[in-house]
C-alpha cells in the first residue's frame, strides 16, 4: 500500500525510477497460503498439503493522472474566476444604482428646502 501511495505522490526511494514523460508505478504484491491436513482410518494414515499462491498487480500512470488532475483543477479555477468577475460587476452596478438614487434623493430635498426658504 505505501508503494502505491509514494507512487502516487512521487516519492521514489531511487531517482532513476522516475520518467519525465510518463511515470508508471508497478506493485505486485504475492502471497501464499498452505494447509496441512491429516487424518487416520484403521491402519491408513493420510497426509495432504494444499498450497495455493495468489499474485496481485497494480498498474498506475502517475503523469497520466496528474495532469488529468490539474486540467479539471484549471477549468475549476477559470470557472470560479469567471463567475467572480460576473458576479463582482453585477454587485458594482447595484452599489452605483443606489449612490445614484442616494444622491438624487439628497438633492430632491436641497432642492425643495431651498425652495421653501425662498417663498418664506
Amino acid at each position: 500500500m505505501a508503494a502505491i501511495i509514494n507512487a502516487l505522490f512521487g516519492t521514489h526511494s531511487e531517482p532513476e525510477q522516475i520518467d519525465t514523460n510518463q511515470s508508471i508505478a508497478q506493485q505486485t504484491a504475492t502471497g501464499s497460503e498452505c494447509l496441512h491436513t491429516s487424518a487416520v482410518a484403521d491402519d491408513v494414515q493420510v497426509k495432504s498439503i494444499i498450497s495455493s499462491e495468489t499474485q496481485a498487480t497494480a498498474t498506475i500512470h502517475t503523469k497520466l493522472n496528474i495532469d488529468a488532475l490539474l486540467a479539471q483543477l484549471s477549468t475549476t479555477h477559470t470557472q470560479v474566476d469567471h463567475y467572480s468577475q460576473t458576479r463582482t460587476a453585477a454587485i458594482n452596478e447595484q452599489v452605483n444604482s443606489s449612490i445614484y438614487e442616494f444622491c438624487f434623493f439628497l438633492l430632491s430635498i436641497l432642492i425643495g428646502t431651498k425652495i421653501d426658504r425662498s417663498c418664506s
